[in-house]
């Protein structure tokens, strides 16, 4: 650290000290506006409240989806929310966005954990500590080595000169900053009460899958992001016995959707790819299902070209860990969640001791002070694996800006096909062109039309009670 800084920083905070201990100045008085509309519009319109009115009104609308189509005992539904406090500015924001969509997905799968095979404990503690009839400190314990104080006269004694000036320019009266002392503060007696409690969770994570995304954030690039993710025993099933079944799948031609005649031209046409997440269940135009797994990483920034293009890469490949990872969670994963809280009060009294110019020591007492004290702490381990997986190819890589802050993003999208098993299969077969092309002609059926819709700054809604 330079020299003169650092003993600028120790002027600066013993000159506090020494504020405080000349006179006692009252706070100055806090004048809070008037509550009017114009406040409460504000409060509306914050990120964090205005995800939190999405994710309410979509989990308000599915339910009842659900109950309509007498489900509602058999699909649950988690949210999660996280905060993006990163000014666009920042090289690493679409990164920084990027971890806040994976923190959301996170709460999530956490909100899920704690309604299974949970265990909680709690205790009650009381600590009291009371010190009474010690000596009062000398001079002599002031000059500990060890202490900032020797620290602080030995900077003084080398840079007197040059610190009396740093200390003119900042506004600051040297010889204010000179008639601070160090102190010794002695706790006289401590009460404090409270309660602690441990909360395990364990459970099976595998078939969550996220439903909708949504992301407000200011133009200054900080906000907030929310995902709410649907379970359901029939979704786990279904996409466990698709990954299992070796692309022995019959077609079902009332879900074909001729939209994704061409995967990929298909997967090409979303607009806002970078508010999908997870993995989900489309049909091609045939009615074959198909797992889509969508992964994303933001792009750092950097002004040089070669720099630029090794982010890129960087990030695709991060992607494409993303889109893996997705797939293997809802296939198979498993997590634990440890919570531990604690929350109490405190009163405490202390004497302060100052050391004076004449070396004497003068004692004074404080006030009790009450306190309370809040502490929290939470893990969470959540794995996932799939082996053997086949039928598995990138169908779409794209690269986009945010429409906000203009940071870039890059994606992945990989697709489970069973017709990809197939053709490997045919392929190694020995069969002729003529062979696969008639077997492959007997399997297509009508294809019948079924479309999505987007709506404002959310991912597309494709929630069917019907798959759950």
């Amino acid at each position: 650290m330079n020299y003169k800084v650092f003993v600028l920083m120790l002027a600066l905070s013993f000159s506090a000290s020494a504020d405080q201990m000349a006179t006692q100045v009252a706070d100055p008085e806090v004048v809070l506006p008037p509550q009017s509309s114009e406040n409460v519009q504000q409060a509306q319109s914050d990120p964090a409240d205005l995800v939190d009115k999405a994710i309410s009104d979509y989990i308000t609308d599915v339910e009842e989806r659900v109950a309509k189509a007498g489900k509602a005992h058999s699909v649950l539904f988690f949210s999660g929310k996280a905060s993006l406090n990163i000014n666009s500015n920042d090289p690493d924001w679409a990164i920084f966005r990027e971890q806040a969509i994976k923190e959301a997905v996170l709460k999530a799968r956490e909100n899920y954990l704690t309604t299974l095979n949970r265990d909680v404990v709690q205790e009650q503690f009381r600590e009291f500590f009371s010190s009474k009839g010690k000596p009062e400190p000398t001079a002599a314990d002031f000059q500990s080595k060890a202490g900032v104080d020797s620290l602080l006269d030995k900077a003084i004694l080398l840079a007197e000169t040059m610190l009396d000036k740093e200390l003119v320019e900042q506004g600051i009266e040297p010889a204010s900053f000179k008639k601070a002392t160090p102190q010794i503060k002695r706790d006289l007696f401590r009460d404090a009460i409270g309660t602690k409690t441990m909360t395990k969770a364990f459970g099976d994570l595998s078939g969550m899958t996220v439903e909708q995304v949504y992301e407000f954030i200011r133009e200054d690039g900080t906000g907030h992001v929310g995902v709410v993710m649907a379970l359901s025993a029939r979704k786990r099933e279904q996409i466990r016995a698709l990954v299992e079944s070796g692309g022995m799948v019959e077609p079902n031609p009332a879900k074909a959707n001729p939209e994704y005649a061409n995967v990929s031209a298909a997967l090409a046409s979303l607009s806002e790819p970078y508010l999908e997440m997870g993995t989900k269940v489309f049909y091609d135009d045939k009615g074959y299902p198909m797992i889509v797994s969508f992964g994303q990483s933001g792009v750092r920034y950097s002004p040089d070209s070669d720099e630029r293009d090794l982010e890129r890469e960087d990030a695709h490949q991060f992607a494409l860990d993303n889109a893996y990872g997705s797939l293997a969670a809802t296939y198979n994963m498993n997590g634990d969640y440890v919570r531990e809280s604690m929350q109490g009060s405190n009163k405490t009294k202390q004497h302060t001791f100052d050391l004076l110019n004449d070396g004497s020591v003068r004692k004074n007492s404080g006030a009790v002070r009450k306190e309370i004290m809040r502490q929290s702490e939470a893990l969470s381990k959540m794995t996932a694996s799939v082996s053997g997986l086949t039928g598995v190819n990138v169908r779409h890589q794209w690269r986009q800006k945010h429409p906000i802050t203009g940071k870039e993003m890059s994606g992945v999208v990989v697709v489970w096909h069973p017709v990809a098993i197939q053709n490997a299969e045919l392929m190694q077969s020995g069969k002729s062109a003529a062979e696969i092309e008639a077997g492959m002609a007997a399997k297509d059926p009508k294809a019948k039309k079924d479309g999505g819709q987007v709506q404002g700054r959310k991912s597309v809604d494709r929630f069917d009670p019907e798959d759950f």
